[in-house]
């Protein structure tokens, strides 16, 4: 065979970008998408956000570059060598993402928690984040969970009755915080469906009500959303195939609510509106489902990917004891793409059986509302 002719297989660690710019290039459009909602939070809670992004930054930062030091470390060759020279060994495989890539997780994990978290839980969670999501894998590029996720939930298990949701309504030019509280969506566990009835849908909007720091201002995220979409530093088919079937099962629920009467005086429209700004739905979409290194690396695959993490979201939300799904869904949606990216399944190609998964996926999570709602008798 000619050497023309002869095909080289080249193996390489994820993430497999198919760009001319750099990994570094992504992640500093991912910075830039953030920065308004990161002036969001420092207006808004200032010390508060100071205190949580201030910790959660440097901790995975300096877990990062701990790793890396120790992974570059110089072989034993039978010599001594002095501190120096190994220190210079090791930094060598120290690279620019190395500190953009944590420092970007470690911002998106301090969005998903509220501004009350105490700094412990904040320390604890980012660095429980970075090393279980991603450096006991392998470092950049080897993690299957997305880093953020596994700290959001793990602080959020661990440190939920330190918490609270401090909401501040935007008055004549001033800002005063005057409750707190749960949020939204957590009303809907004592009080049911029935409770999200009188939510202001331009308050959720506009960030007028409890979350977390970057979940409450929809407004920011979908600019976000935009940059990154004309940056094209994300697949847009796994944010809106994600938003969209979240949207159409949510109104399926809803539809099975209305129908069986479960909730008086309900407002199917209203309802959807609400579950679409409520929680962390959209900062999901746009951060934390779109990270190159933990979705599929086939376009049939990840619609696969974000129909499955939408289904999960819907399930959760509606029936499980927690209020919010995002990031369970999200964790559980990196567990199937080791599968997706399987040499059997992975493929450009859309077949039958890819058809039949999203089908089946589809059908069985329409059946779960439909069954769960109505012969259920209630939500939650």
């Amino acid at each position: 065979m000619s050497e023309e002719n002869t095909m080289r297989l080249l193996q390489e660690p994820s993430p497999h970008v198919r760009r001319k710019d750099s990994a570094t290039r992504m992640m500093l459009d991912v910075l830039l998408a953030l920065l308004p909602l990161l002036i969001f939070s420092f207006i808004v809670y200032r010390l508060d956000a100071l205190k949580v992004f201030g910790i959660a930054v440097p901790a995975m930062m300096i877990a990062e570059w701990v790793f890396v030091m120790i992974k570059g470390r110089m072989p034993y060759d039978g010599e001594k060598h002095p501190f120096k020279e190994k220190f210079l060994h090791a930094l060598k495989l120290y690279r620019p993402v190395n500190a953009v890539a944590p420092a970007v997780s470690a911002l998106i994990f301090g969005m998903c928690l509220p501004p009350s978290t105490s700094w412990w839980g904040v320390l604890v969670g980012a660095l429980a984040g970075i090393i279980f999501g991603k450096l006991l894998f392998g470092g950049l590029g080897q993690n299957i969970f997305n880093p953020a996720a596994v700290g959001m939930i793990l602080t959020r298990l661990s440190f939920s009755n330190t918490m609270s949701y401090p909401a501040i309504p935007w008055g004549e030019g001033t800002m005063v915080d005057v409750v707190t509280g749960g949020t939204v969506l957590s009303g809907t566990i004592q009080g049911g469906y029935s409770s999200l009835m009188d939510v202001s849908l331009l308050d959720l909007f506009l960030g007028r009500t409890q979350g977390a720091m970057g979940e409450v201002c929809k407004v920011l995220i979908l600019v976000g959303l935009l940059y990154l979409l004309l940056r094209q530093a994300i697949d847009w088919r796994v944010t809106f195939t994600y938003i969209g079937a979240f949207t159409a099962l949510i109104a399926i629920a809803g539809i099975a609510i209305a129908g069986g009467g479960i909730v008086k005086d309900f407002d199917i429209w209203h309802f959807i509106g609400v579950e679409f700004l409520a929680g962390g739905m959209l900062f999901g979409a746009t951060f934390m489902l779109t990270d190159p290194v933990t979705m599929p690396a086939t376009k049939p695959g990840r619609y696969i990917y974000a129909l499955s993490a939408a289904s999960l979201t819907v399930l959760i939300r509606l029936f499980a004891s927690a209020p919010e799904g995002v990031g369970y869904s999200i964790l559980l949606a990196n567990l199937i793409t080791p599968v997706l990216d399987h040499h059997k399944v992975a493929s450009s190609r859309w077949t039958w059986k890819k058809w039949l998964t999203i089908g089946l996926i589809l059908l069985a999570d329409i059946l779960f509302i439909v069954i769960g709602i109505i012969f259920g008798g209630k939500v939650k």
